[in-house]
């Protein structure tokens, strides 16, 4: 089974002018069957009649053309490299022909290849995946649009975004500026799996929950969406009817090898009175239960608090333990009845891993119940007591560099990165640290040279998969669920998980932000994609980054 195989019957597409414009600005297609599979393309051109259909039209072309002229290895890097040439493509036009000036579009796109559904988008046109079976429709992108920032603030309800006077303004479009970065992700729909891909010539017509209401329907593709581009153009009460282009494609998934959809679903929260019944009336309790409650409920609550706080913290360092006194054995670093170097500084990297330092494990290991079942751990400890060379070795780890560094490469950066001497072998080790880790969104937060290895610490993004980590850092599936002792490929947002490369094949570099650098020209720099620079750095919009801001770019892997 692939997602590639798809019948053509289960694909509908349509555009309309609608009852108030007097040209079409939308540009749709579709390629099926291209070395890298089946792509679909919506674009929502702006900047007068002309201007807007003339640059949806060149996007669309230029996406198209770009997938069918080569394969790609690398499919999210290829979207990301199609959207830039189809701006590039569309700047150039205007800068040639002075009366297209100031045209622009948006862009979104569906790749289904092999296995994989790939998204990409710029602007506010949307990318819908209607569930099936479960009968939910979500939003698979986030627009690109100043009410869509004011609602990440909390400045704005959800809805109040729908109404606002300034829905309309979008701060991503193509043909605007070259150093424009769409925004890319992976998708697994299942079988009865529908996208939809439209303009906001439809979602801003009539909401999403009409759009369910339709896609709920048993009644075929074509039906469908000939009911979604009739419903827009009546309009509903809050949504205008008809006042834009109205453009949409559908593709129904029916040979999908995905048993459970998986996305990253963007819809808004929900307002939820908890106060609120079923029938719509609020349920007061008497008066004397309400007080009664405010006065015990804490009292127990503190008192359940102070009972098992102490048991949590004691079955986590003894989990803490057990983990580690696992780990040493199934490294069998000490079965040869010494360590290596590289064992050491792996054994050392754990530890602090676990439990943030040395002097912190021994405090917790003493005072554990069960420190004599822990035999690793304990053999590894005699070692440190009978060689206190190697102890000092330890202290030399990551941050601590000699005197003359730590006076010269203080940063105004909470990031840290050094290039020393391995005392052991003379081999220049390079590392890497990022100090905030905990408001750290995602990304790399350290990179650590263990024997001939680059050990490092991916904290795992909202969204980001299994299959995704392994291609970015070009990793096989099962190394990384050995590294991480993994059961299964379900990898977990916010959670930190290891990635080992050997030194020969992959190398970084920190780079400091300067003054009116963007992130195009710092990935051109390096010969980097911007979408690789974005996730190592925990980067969700281009405008974050600042002067003297530190990046961790990964030059080689």
């Amino acid at each position: 089974m692939s997602l590639t195989t798809i019948n053509t019957n289960n694909v509908f597409k349509k555009g309309v002018i609608g009852n108030v414009r007097t040209a079409q600005e939308d540009s749709h297609d579709m390629a099926m069957m291209t070395p890298n599979g089946d792509v679909f393309v919506v674009c929502d051109g702006m900047g007068g009649h002309v201007g807007g259909a003339k640059a949806s039209s060149i996007a669309v072309d230029s996406i198209i053309e770009y997938f069918k002229k080569e394969k790609y290895d690398n499919i999210p890097q290829a979207l990301n490299d199609a959207i830039q040439y189809a701006n590039m493509q569309i700047i150039g036009f205007a800068s040639a022909n002075p009366e297209f000036r100031g045209m622009g579009t948006t862009a979104c796109i569906v790749i289904l290849k092999d296995n994989e559904a790939y998204i990409a988008h710029v602007g506010d046109s949307r990318i819908y995946l209607y569930l099936g079976k479960e009968k939910q429709l979500h939003r698979i992108t986030k627009d690109h649009s100043y009410v869509q920032n004011l609602v990440d603030a909390g400045q704005i309800s959800d809805d109040e975004a729908e109404h606002h006077p300034n829905k309309n303004r979008i701060l991503k479009a193509l043909g605007i500026r070259p150093d424009m970065t769409p925004t890319v992700d992976v998708v697994h729909p299942k079988n009865g799996d529908t996208f939809l891909i439209c303009t906001d010539g439809l979602n801003g017509m009539i909401s999403d929950n009409t759009i369910l209401q339709v896609m709920k329907q048993d009644v075929s593709l074509e039906k469908k969406g000939e009911l979604l581009i009739n419903l827009a153009m009546q309009g509903e009460p809050g949504y205008p009817g008809g006042q834009d282009n109205c453009t949409l494609e559908l593709i129904n998934i029916d040979n999908s090898p995905w048993q459970n959809s998986e996305f990253t679903s963007y819809n808004p929260k929900k307002q939820i009175d908890p106060g609120t019944s079923e029938g719509g009336g609020k349920q007061k309790p008497p008066f004397p239960i309400k007080k009664l409650a405010f006065i015990l409920i804490p009292l127990l609550l503190v008192i359940v608090f102070l009972i098992t706080i102490p048991v949590i913290k004691e079955n986590k360092n003894e989990n803490k333990l057990k983990e580690l006194n696992s780990w040493i054995g199934k490294q069998k670093i000490l079965d040869d009845g010494d360590l290596s170097p590289a064992d050491k500084e792996n054994i050392n990297f754990k530890i602090e891993d676990l439990f943030g330092s040395k002097d912190r494990l021994d405090k917790i290991y003493k005072e554990s119940k069960y420190k004599e079942t822990y035999k690793n751990i304990k053999i590894y400890r005699e070692y440190l007591d009978t060689d206190s060379k190697l102890t000092d070795e330890k202290l030399e780890l990551v941050s601590n560099t000699s005197n003359e560094e730590s006076e010269t490469d203080k940063s105004e950066e909470t990031n840290s990165s050094c290039t020393r001497q391995d005392k052991n072998t003379g081999t220049i080790k390079k590392t890497f640290t990022r100090d905030n880790n905990n408001n750290f969104p995602f990304g790399v937060t350290r990179i650590e040279p263990i024997g001939d290895m680059y050990v490092i610490k991916f904290k795992n993004k909202t969204g980001f998969y299994l299959n995704k980590i392994i291609e970015l850092f070009k990793i096989e599936k099962s190394d990384f669920m050995e590294w991480n002792e993994l059961n299964s490929d379900k990898v977990i947002a916010d959670k930190e998980y290891i990635i080992k490369k050997n030194k020969d094949s992959f190398d970084f570099e920190l780079h400091t932000v300067k003054k009116g650098d963007i992130l195009n020209d710092i990935s051109n720099e390096y010969q980097v994609s911007i979408n690789d620079v974005e996730i190592c750095n925990g980067i969700e919009n281009t405008e974050q980054i600042q002067p003297n801001q530190k990046l961790i770019i990964i030059t080689k892997k």
